[in-house]
């Protein structure tokens, strides 16, 4: 019995066209085409074995370096495998040699190369490198084995030992061998060729729970690092994973961005985000006609703010312009029980602060439609739109130390659906409180009438409710140096508060905003911070006050912007009573989209 190598073998050649070619010779009992195990394709090479030696013979003579299948194949005799092999075996053992060889060794090598490798790196049918092997090996070359899966050494006709060897995925040195001839390897294994086309995986960071979720998506985007949150509300039995806000915010930043990439658990109690290029309002990438039509579900209990302070963070480091209208059942304008502030504070008191960092053209929040929380706090079928247009490079840094003194105060008071003696109601108890401290101090009224959202039923599917009843009061106080402090208050979704209470509730909050001192209220801090942080590599300094800095949201900031990869906080008394200056290094992170653009 004798028994043929046969290489260089088209991928789609299989057993029985082996087979058939070589019976022309003699007797062929066995004839095998050597396959990947992921993709059932050949590897390139086979083997056939003849009932004669003559008719072996004959196939060497006729078939060696001749075309079959579309290939030159190359056809050569294999002995059987030597006394004293370790290992090995026809598949490849792990401790020695491969088909037939003993121990270490080789079949021959050579250098040039007959061709590129099917999925390895480099080399060819009789050269250093290799022709297959998922990363690395040779398919007879000096460098490496045919392959194995994981395989750099080895080989079946190549010298060089290492890691792969064998015929398939053998673990130790070893070749094919012809003759009993060795070529004995070195000790140590091939050092590993690098693969300079593959890019390094960023570290996916991991955080638990939903609190500051949204903060840290922010995050993730500016800074192009995938996270992996879990145990979302994993506790509760009736509402497990994360809340309908937060799948809206998700699905907003999925149309701002281009190739992000977001998965959920089956449950919701893990999310991973695998953050894209922040593209803005560009055309075709979630943007029809340059706008971003955002629908808010009417399950939404947070008020529009929600969505946009952290787009604000956004905008700037976006690609194009960002134009986003927020619409839908669950678009609540006025401040919520959640926390958030009014759509009027984030346009008085949170825009002015980018403004600062050189960022103040095309800036523009539209409110289209009025409307404060519905039933159960519950949606409101608002309509809001966010016009970004000033895109830049870096933020400029910034140095803000002296919060100067109130010189005049402005608000909005706003009645949705109700009578708007509600207004003068408002405005008349926080002027009561408020003029004692600053004189000049003037209030806008704004009537509008409730927003209709669908209220389908089986007799008219047609048919519409008001919701987002109420009346509520934003206030900003502006200092002489241009410091803002703000507050905000709404009527509660069950009512019982008249507007008297409200007024004088929104002003000495306000009032208690102006004494924490400091260069920017709680508010507008977390958006500052980040800024100073994504800026350029230079010292940004802000004077901040004690309970602002101390808060629970601003120190959490600061965790986050360590984990994210940003330079620490410097912190020092500042000049004014009950002030602290925080000194943050830029990490020039800016905007990558204006980098490659």
């Amino acid at each position: 019995m004798s028994k043929l190598f046969i290489g260089g073998l088209a991928w789609h050649t299989d057993d029985q066209t082996l087979r058939q070619k070589f019976e022309e010779f003699g007797q062929v009992d066995e004839a095998i085409v050597v396959k990947d195990r992921d993709t059932g394709r050949s590897r390139g090479f086979g083997f056939v074995r003849f009932s004669e030696d003559s008719a072996s013979d004959a196939a060497i003579a006729a078939m060696n370096n001749v075309e079959f299948d579309g290939r030159t194949i190359r056809v050569d005799k294999a002995s059987e495998r030597a006394p004293g092999g370790g290992g090995g075996g026809f598949s490849g053992g792990r401790g020695g040699g491969g088909y037939s060889g003993g121990g270490q060794g080789g079949y021959g090598g050579g250098q040039g190369g007959y061709g590129g490798g099917r999925g390895g790196g480099g080399g060819g049918y009789s050269g250093g490198g290799g022709y297959g092997g998922q990363q690395g090996g040779g398919y007879s070359g000096g460098g490496g084995g045919y392959g194995g899966q994981q395989g750099g050494g080895g080989g079946y006709s190549g010298g060089g030992g290492g890691q792969g060897g064998g015929w398939r995925q053998g673990g130790g040195g070893g070749g094919y061998q012809q003759g009993g001839e060795h070529i004995h390897h070195s000790a140590q294994p091939p050092s590993p060729i690098p693969n300079m086309a593959a890019t390094p995986t960023p570290t996916t960071l991991r955080f638990t729970g939903s609190k500051h979720l949204i903060q840290r998506l922010v995050l993730a985007t500016l800074t192009g690092k995938p996270l992996r949150i879990s145990q979302i509300r994993s506790a509760s039995h009736t509402s497990p994973g994360l809340a309908p806000h937060e799948v809206s915010f998700l699905r907003l930043l999925e149309a701002l961005t281009n190739g992000s990439q977001i998965e959920f658990s089956y449950t919701g109690t893990t999310v991973l985000y695998k953050p894209g290029l922040i593209t803005g309002s560009a055309a075709g990438h979630g943007a029809q006609g340059g706008v971003i039509r955002h629908e808010v579900p009417g399950e939404c209990r947070r008020g529009v703010s929600y969505f946009l302070v952290p787009l604000c963070l956004l905008a700037p480091f976006a690609k194009a312009g960002v134009n986003v209208l927020f619409t839908g059942p669950g678009v609540i304008t006025s401040s919520t029980e959640a926390g958030d502030v009014s759509v009027d504070t984030v346009r008085t008191a949170i825009l002015p602060v980018f403004k600062s960092f050189g960022i103040e053209r095309d800036l523009e929040v539209r409110i289209l439609r009025r409307s404060n929380a519905g039933r159960d706090g519950k949606g409101g079928g608002g309509e809001v739109q966010l016009v970004f247009g000033h895109q830049v490079r870096l933020p400029r840094t910034v140095h803000l130390m002296s919060a100067g003194r109130v010189k005049r105060v402005r608000g909005v008071a706003y009645s949705t659906g109700v009578a708007g003696a509600n207004n003068a109601r408002l405005i008349e108890a926080a002027r009561g409180v408020l003029n004692v401290v600053a004189p000049d101090t003037y209030i806008f009224s704004d009537v509008s009438a409730a927003p209709f959202v669908p209220a389908p039923t089986r007799e008219n599917p047609a048919a519409k409710r008001k919701t987002g009843l109420g009346f509520g009061l934003s206030l900003v106080a502006e200092t002489n140096t241009g410091a803002l402090y703000s507050a905000d208050v709404a009527s509660p979704p069950a009512g019982g508060e008249p507007p008297e209470d409200l007024g004088r509730k929104c002003a000495f909050q306000l009032l208690e905003a102006i004494e924490q001192g400091g260069c920017v209220s709680s508010v507008a801090a977390p958006t500052l911070l980040t800024l100073m942080a994504m800026g350029s590599e230079d010292v940004g300094r802000v004077a901040l006050g004690r309970e602002v800095l101390g808060s629970e949201h601003v120190l959490q900031l600061a965790r986050d912007l360590r984990t994210f990869g940003m330079s620490g906080w410097g912190l020092r008394d500042g000049d004014e009573e009950d002030s602290v200056v925080v000194s943050i290094v830029g990490k020039g992170v800016g905007n990558v989209g204006r980098k490659i653009a």
